[in-house]
């Protein structure tokens, strides 16, 4: 999901240089994809938790509820919006520096070059991964896992016709991007990406627009982004939001505001957005639709049934808050020191440069991997039985979200999942860039 340089950061009060800004913004995106991680495997070991309830919710207690604490086991939703918000941020980039600085030729040949890699960049990685877990689906000499999803089919063609079939309706531009029409039966994961075409496309095009009115750039993605929040198309209004905070970063457009202010009051100002972002990220919500679980819990009554926008009810309420939370997110890590100094350690770093491997692979790979070594811990999931089935299993002492058998299970699952990531980044990823690159050469755009 990175692919732009990174651009220049106005030099407002309390800011770091501008390379320290945006590389912590690799760092949001490591902890984005654990956040997506965690909300995947808590379930699979407590499978009647309730972890998605809010804390307080008809006498809900549980410490892995707490606002705030709550994102690190059921922060997905709040990751996906992130995540959105970080493309729009990082596409626009490069482009946006050559439209302020009257480069009209190179940001339309930035764009081009953009427009040719992307699909190369999304898709080759995800299609590499699905493919691979269609062999092992079929691996002979009894090695091929026991799944209760997907349900292998009789052989390893009739499983291969499939891969085509559901890979044809995943790539499906006339799907609703929105929800999970687009899911993918083989990467589940994997549904974000024809959203993060469809809105790396909105933003190339928004761009070229923003070429022939540079004046107006800011307005032109500010009323884009309103009007698609208004009408619930969320995921467009993050990149969007992504794209106005570029904007603003390159040409320091909050600078006479925060000036106004001393640097304690900007700092307070600032801190006490990042902790409403989190609030706003941590609203509770599962697959179900219903509201009930979000205006009965705590804090967030009138935000649910008072501020909420109706549309928003008839699917995924959740999304509506998601969506201004990650925004308000990604401002505050581009201007609190503190936060840049967290997302720019060595381990979160590296967890940003793997971490569309690890996105992509770490169900896949629950399914497989996941499953048996939770088996052997005590963790037994479906109607079926294995000859491992408690060979390490522990007393499973402690609050949920830290019990001694979960902890004990991630200790051999993480390292692996993060080992296969890393392979996956040296040997599929980054040569996907690579190939992107060449191909966008050969049509002659090389170099942009």
């Amino acid at each position: 999901m990175r692919e732009e340089p990174r651009i220049p950061v106005a030099n407002l009060p309390g800011r770091s240089p501008p390379e320290r800004s945006s590389a912590c913004l690799d760092g949001l995106r490591g902890v984005a994809c654990l956040m997506v991680y965690l909300s995947h495997q808590h379930p699979w070991w407590y499978r009647e938790d309730n972890l998605h309830e809010g804390f307080g919710y008809h006498g809900q207690t549980a410490f892995a509820t707490f606002p705030f604490i709550r994102s690190l086991f059921n922060g997905g939703n709040a990751a996906v919006a992130i995540f959105f918000v970080l493309s729009g941020y990082v596409l626009s980039a490069g482009p946006l520096q050559l439209i302020r600085d009257g480069d009209t030729a190179a940001a339309h040949r930035r764009l081009i070059s953009a427009f040719i890699r992307r699909p190369f960049r999304l898709y080759i990685p995800a299609l590499s991964i699905a493919l691979a877990f269609v062999f092992v689906m079929h691996l002979p000499f009894g090695l091929a896992p026991t799944l209760e999803f997907p349900v292998p089919k009789e052989s390893f063609l009739l499983e291969l016709q499939n891969w085509i079939w559901q890979t044809a309706l995943w790539m499906n531009p006339f799907a609703s991007p929105e929800t999970f029409a687009r899911g993918y039966l083989y990467l589940p994961p994997a549904w974000t990406m024809p959203v993060e075409y469809e809105g790396s496309l909105l933003v190339y095009f928004m761009l070229a627009v923003a070429t022939f009115i540079p004046r107006y750039r800011l307005s032109l993605f500010s009323v884009a982004g309103i009007i698609l929040f208004s009408v619930k198309k969320w995921s467009m209004a993050c990149f969007m939001g992504g794209v106005v905070l570029a904007i603003n970063d390159l040409d320091g457009i909050d600078r006479a505001l925060l000036k106004q202010f001393s640097k304690q009051g900007v700092k307070a100002t600032l801190n006490v957005l990042f902790i409403l972002s989190w609030w706003l990220l941590c609203q509770p919500a599962n697959k179900r639709d219903d509201p009930e679980l979000s205006y009965n819990t705590p804090g967030w009554y009138y935000l649910t049934m008072v501020f909420t926008p109706r549309n928003y009810f008839e699917d995924e309420y959740w999304r509506f808050y998601n969506t201004l939370g990650a925004i308000i997110l990604v401002y505050t890590v581009l201007r609190l020191k503190w936060l840049q100094s967290f997302f720019l350690t060595k381990r979160l770093k590296y967890l940003g440069r793997i971490s569309f491997s690890l996105y992509l692979l770490h169900i896949p790979f629950l399914f497989t991997v996941g499953d048996r070594v939770e088996r052997m811990f005590g963790g037994i999931r479906g109607q079926f039985s294995t000859w491992y089935d408690y060979k390490l299993a522990i007393p499973d002492i402690g609050p949920i979200g830290f019990s001694t058998g979960f902890l004990a299970s991630q200790a051999v699952i993480l390292p692996l999942n993060m080992l296969l990531a890393e392979l996956c980044t040296r040997y599929l990823d980054e040569p996907s860039i690579r190939v992107a690159r060449a191909i966008a050469a050969r049509w002659g755009y090389a170099g942009t």
